[in-house]
């Protein structure tokens, strides 16, 4: 709809008019997408929809030469501070879930090879492969 005005009327004055809300409506649309995809625990979809929406929103400051002027857009702000809080939920979800033995067992083998202990490598290496092995049959 904002683009049929945009393409249809004469006068920028009606555009802008009507266009100055374009932010506010990317924001609540983002919003209503994004949210339901963090309730389902899809939160790589939900940022790239919120990126979507703030990407958008910062082109409109940009058709407008208001680029200068982002820090000021309150609906571009909330959206970066909603992406940054979806992150810090992710880095936190991901840093309390427990390790796998083949996690466990690599990282003690980027360890043996950085103390050069190359016995201990190759026995944490053939640990690793007999592991991946096994998990691949069941």
């Amino acid at each position: 709809m904002f683009r049929f005005v945009r393409e249809h009327t004469d006068e920028d004055r009606h555009k802008l008019q009507f266009d100055q809300w374009r932010p506010y409506v990317t924001m609540m649309h983002t919003r209503a997408v994004a949210m339901p995809l963090l309730l389902r625990k899809e939160r790589e979809e939900a940022l790239r929809t919120i990126q979507l929406g703030i990407e958008a929103i910062e082109d409109f400051l940009e058709e407008y030469g208001q680029s200068d002027r982002a820090e000021e857009c309150v609906e571009l702000l909330s959206l970066q501070q909603w992406r940054d809080e979806v992150l810090e939920s992710r880095e936190r979800a991901e840093a309390a879930r427990p390790k796998k033995p083949v996690e466990i067992l690599r990282e003690r083998l980027d360890a043996a090879v950085a103390a050069e202990d190359f016995e201990e490598a190759a026995r944490l290496r053939d640990e690793i492969r007999r592991l991946s092995t096994a998990e691949g049959m069941q």
